[in-house]
């Protein structure tokens, strides 16, 4: 009887082929990583630019109601200093008159009256009187 000749080669997962893919395997999971960061990159910075933009948005129409509250309230030549340098220069007149103004009888309108509606007529009040004034060529 002959020997029985066994040959035994080298289990397949050592072999060049496997060690080939085990590298495209590797490469493959490791470009996978990269683009996953690289999108939660981008979508990091496209959130933040979005709450930029938004909080712009939100100053810019703050900054147009102070202006507007700002030049409702003072005098033109001084609000336009104001926000232009941040303060105004004092003004000297030599001749200045202050109007007091008491509407008779306002505390016992007031906790009659709906405070919508008081509101309303305060500013109808007010309104016309800054009208008065203009057209009488008074400064507020």
């Amino acid at each position: 009887m002959d020997p029985i000749y066994l040959i035994i080669k080298p289990m397949w997962y050592f072999s060049k082929l496997a060690f080939a893919l085990y590298t495209i395997l590797f490469l493959s999971v490791v470009w996978a990583f990269y683009e996953h960061l690289e999108f939660r990159y981008a979508r990091k910075q496209y959130l933040l630019e979005q709450i930029i933009n938004k909080r712009t948005e939100d100053l810019v129409i703050e900054k147009e109601k102070t202006e507007a509250l700002l030049a409702n309230v003072l005098p033109k030549n001084t609000a336009d200093e104001i926000m232009a340098k941040g303060k105004a220069t004092k003004a000297k007149y030599n001749f200045v008159t202050v109007l007091f103004s008491d509407i008779q009888g306002f505390t016992q309108i007031a906790e009659e009256m709906n405070p919508e509606v008081l509101i309303d007529e305060l500013d109808k009040f007010f309104f016309i009187s800054i009208q008065l004034l203009r057209n009488t060529g008074l400064k507020r």
